[in-house]
């Protein structure tokens, strides 16, 4: 199993793989265990009391902590000044400018006047205290999941497409992966409950070597005519728009296995998509390989036009305000959930829509609810205010009834809430506006900063064979309204605390750079200040220069890191006191990474590619629909009481993975969306 797939495994799904075994547990096993366990919480994580038991008895034991930290990122290279922060803010800004046209003039400078390539630049020759302490552990343990060698992958994956949403981008590696090596009566019995997730195991099975029923894996796997056809078409661009003679037959095949009703339904959605259909047929020669008369009948009807798209009907009772016309949209649920605006700007009542949709609120997307929920509950939503309160109420309306609907765990229960690490007031739960650099907590989501913490720390190290420039950036607010700038091409620190002329005082910033390097092999920070006079702050991440992207990077690792003593001694990396951590593999080249509230004390991951620059921070206002009122309403409407002592609950929910019997991890119920 390679390497790559078990980190993504570990970032994506706190899922780490081991060997089974039958080992009998005794004291200097267990006493292994536990010293493992004592080791694996340096680095930020933790094991349950199950999988302690089953590490006991497994082959893995000896080597478990190793194959653990290889996956973990690391920070390998000293910033530019390497007893940054306080070595940074005691230090004339006369000497700081010096050191960094030095710098540049030796990598740059050099390139554009003699046409060489540089592979190292010049650094400045500084103190260099040895790093003896670490910094005390501000955060909670992260619990792991162990996952036996011959399930890591198909579980993962199983969990992966049982989610109704959008595949990450890692997420969808994951699953990649994991098709290679997964039976196929295993892949026949998947639930791929989002359709775009289906095209990678529809492509999987279809151009599979195995000696199998292609037709019966398909179409356990694709519900209707519908996703064959998205299917087809995104085989046809992978296979170079040319099928196989014998790709032609199995997709006709698959096509007629289908009743002719769902057939002709799914045909013509829409006109557009009618005119798809048509290319497809076309591409897999359909009258030469069809045998199904009545499947025929119904190709002819639609090349000649007579077959009315579900589309067009829609359209006609709606413009005319025929009676029925709701009726007859709602017929198809998730698609009147999509035109709620425009039927409220047709005049329809707002109360006639909410009764068709409530009708159908089982068989609705809790996701879809939740996506237009975030952006009508914004103040600066390009839709007028009023028209938004009136979308807002009816997707409120509607979420509470699908809420109703669902079987949980905490149907009727006492529960408690477990999160003391998570802001739910200053969370979003985003769904298709997620990050692609994905997570096992996705991005939205605010995690508190202990009181302890002194500074976030938001840093970077990246290594290339060739020379590569990576860049951070700090645009912020302070409390009197004015602009924060921090980074390779602003202020290298900020302060409004003391004079700079005070030298006989100790320094401290609000905000401080450990400078700008220019080849690889490097690492930079940005410390920001919690007791300072910063309100919030944005944090970006940029590839300079040589327009590649962070997928094309060897390794660009970055995170968000609560810090609590910056003495010169001090280690400048904890990996268990990071918020969260990534290896960026995005296909942009400047990223809003990060953003810190430092007034309500609480730091959030975006991961998404800007076009906005460095000086612009990205908007975080907080809308309506916050995660406090997504598990409010769940609460209320699973008839839920939330009681404050663990001890009382029925169920106790958490974040991330469970460690005994009663808890419940939010993260791994997809949010109870699924």
């Amino acid at each position: 199993m390679n390497r790559d797939y078990r980190q993504m495994l570990l970032s994506e799904m706190r899922m780490v793989v081991y060997q089974k075994g039958d080992h009998v547990v005794d004291d200097e096993r267990m006493a292994k265990v536990i010293t493992v366990n004592e080791n694996l919480k340096t680095l930020g994580y933790t094991l349950n009391i199950e999988d302690m038991a089953r590490l006991a008895k497994s082959d893995s034991l000896d080597y478990f902590y190793d194959s653990v930290k290889e996956l973990m990122g690391e920070v390998k290279a000293a910033p530019m000044y390497p007893d940054f922060p306080k070595q940074v803010m005691n230090m004339s800004e006369a000497q700081f400018r010096f050191h960094q046209m030095v710098h540049y003039f030796s990598t740059y400078g050099v390139e554009r006047l003699f046409g060489v390539e540089v592979s190292r630049g010049w650094l400045p020759k500084v103190q260099a205290t040895e790093k003896t302490e670490k910094d005390d552990t501000l955060l909670k343990a992260k619990v792991l999941e162990m996952v036996e060698m011959g399930e890591a992958y198909a579980k993962p994956m199983k969990a992966i497409l049982g989610k109704r949403e959008r595949m990450t981008m890692k997420e969808c590696q994951i699953v990649q992966e994991a098709l290679k090596h997964v039976a196929m009566e295993d892949i026949a019995q998947l639930k791929v409950t989002f359709k775009q997730n289906l095209l990678d195991v529809f492509y999987t099975v279809f151009t599979s070597e195995a000696d199998i029923d292609k037709v019966t894996v398909l179409h356990s796997i694709c519900q209707h005519i519908g996703d064959v056809l998205k299917c087809m078409d995104y085989c046809l661009t992978k296979c170079k728009f040319h099928f196989k003679t014998s790709q032609k037959r199995m997709l006709v095949k698959l096509m007629e296995s289908y009743s002719v009703v769902d057939f002709k339904a799914n045909l013509i959605l829409s006109n557009k998509k009618a005119m798809r259909s048509l290319l497809m047929l076309q591409y897999v020669d359909y009258n030469e390989y069809a045998r199904s008369e009545a499947h025929k009948a119904a190709v002819d009807s639609l090349r000649n036009g007579k077959l009315q798209s579900w589309e067009s009907q829609a359209k006609y009772l709606l413009d005319n305000g025929k009676e029925g016309a709701l009726q007859f949209v709602a017929q198809h649920p998730g698609t009147m959930l999509r035109m709620v605006t425009q039927l409220l700007r047709m005049g329809y009542a707002q109360a006639e829509v909410e009764q068709e949709l409530i009708a159908k609120a089982d068989s609705l997307s809790m996701q879809t609810m939740v996506t237009v929920l975030n952006y009508f509950g914004k103040q600066d939503v390009i839709q007028a205010r009023k028209e938004a309160d009136a979308v807002y109420a009816v997707f409120e309306k509607v979420l509470e009834a699908k809420m109703q609907s669902l079987d949980t765990s905490i149907k009727n229960a006492k529960v408690f809430l477990d999160m003391d690490e998570i802001d739910f007031a200053h969370s979003e739960m985003q769904i298709n506006n997620k990050s692609d650099e994905g997570g096992y907590i996705r991005s939205g989501i605010a995690y508190k900063i202990p009181d302890d913490t002194k500074f976030v720390r938001f840093f970077v190290y990246w290594n290339d064979s060739d020379r590569v420039d990576i860049d951070l950036h700090a645009s912020g607010v302070k409390r009197d309204g004015s602009a924060l700038q921090i980074g390779w091409n602003s202020n290298f620190r900020s302060t409004s605390r003391y004079s700079w002329m005070k030298q006989e005082e100790e320094q401290t910033c609000d905000a401080v750079f450990s400078g700008d390097i220019t080849h690889s092999d490097a690492a930079e920070y940005i410390d920001i200040n919690m007791d300072g006079d910063i309100k919030e702050v944005g944090a970006n991440i940029h590839v300079f220069g040589d327009r590649r992207t962070f997928a094309e990077i060897e390794e660009c690792y970055v995170g968000m890191m609560a810090v609590k003593k910056i003495g010169e001694n001090v280690s400048h990396y904890n990996p268990a006191n990071c918020f969260f951590t990534h290896f960026l593999k995005s296909k942009c080249s400047l990223m809003d990474y990060g953003y810190i509230d430092v007034v309500n004390r609480c730091v959030v991951f975006d991961g998404k590619k800007t076009d906005q620059g460095w000086y612009a921070m990205a908007d975080h206002t907080m809308g309506k629909f916050t995660m406090q009122k997504y598990l409010d309403m769940l609460m209320a409407a699973q008839g839920a009481v939330v009681v404050n002592n663990k001890d009382e609950a029925d169920v106790v929910i958490v974040m991330g993975k469970t460690t005994e019997e009663k808890e419940v991890s939010l993260v791994d119920k997809n949010y109870f969306m699924d």
